[in-house]
């Protein structure tokens, strides 16, 4: 069935491709558990209708199915691959199949704004954070920074202290963190005691050096 939806694009318009899509998509989500070839057909559809769609369109598909665990990997990555950070971002931000390796690439490769998604996911691990330190701009440091669920390697720390550490917002991140180790935090309250005395530290910096 889904083979033969995926036949009649032949000179759709976009706005008939993308209701081609939804309906195609609608089948699909019917099923929990899609056979192996149901998602290779799904897939297949998916990737190379989403390539002729609006940017309204793609950023529509992105959010419907971005949480969805059983999505095609290929189409994850188109998704997340995206030239448009808004089409990107949900994908980037939330699709369990992602894994750190696509997501390193990604980091690697795109724009601030896909780093920026990319930093607000639930859960980052040391691999992915090294490369949002070492890549990332300002708000992506802020971002990462204030993420709970990122972890950091001695080295990722070391990057994003050197890094970030004279900006407000990012010290009082770290210093309101709460899985810091007694050395880590020592080294931030240094940054946040040099902020303060200069003017620069936020209320909360301040109010977390002195509750240390």
């Amino acid at each position: 069935m889904l083979s033969k939806l995926g036949e009649a694009q032949i000179d759709l318009t976009s706005e008939a491709r993308n209701q081609l899509l939804t309906s195609v998509t609608d089948l699909f989500l019917l099923d929990p558990n899609p056979s192996a070839t149901s998602k290779e057909h799904f897939g297949e559809i998916a990737v190379d209708t989403v390539a002729e769609l609006k940017d309204e369109y793609r950023r529509a598909f992105s959010e419907r199915v971005a949480a969805v665990p059983v999505l095609p990997h290929k189409v994850a990555m188109a998704l997340g691959g995206d030239v448009n950070p808004e089409v990107a971002r949900a994908v980037l931000m939330m699709s369990p199949v992602l894994t750190d390796a696509d997501l390193a690439a990604f980091a690697l490769s795109q724009s601030q704004q896909h780093l920026a998604a990319i930093a607000d996911r639930a859960v980052l691990s040391e691999q992915i954070t090294s490369v949002l330190v070492s890549r990332g701009d300002e708000v992506v440091l802020q971002r990462v920074s204030g993420n709970e669920g990122a972890r950091f390697s001695d080295p990722g720390f070391n990057e994003l202290l050197a890094r970030g550490g004279e900006d407000p917002a990012v010290a009082t991140n770290l210093a309101l963190r709460s899985d810091m180790s007694s050395e880590r935090m020592d080294r931030v309250l240094k940054v946040v005691q040099v902020l303060t005395e200069g003017g620069k530290a936020g209320p909360f910096a301040t109010q977390a050096m002195q509750q240390r």
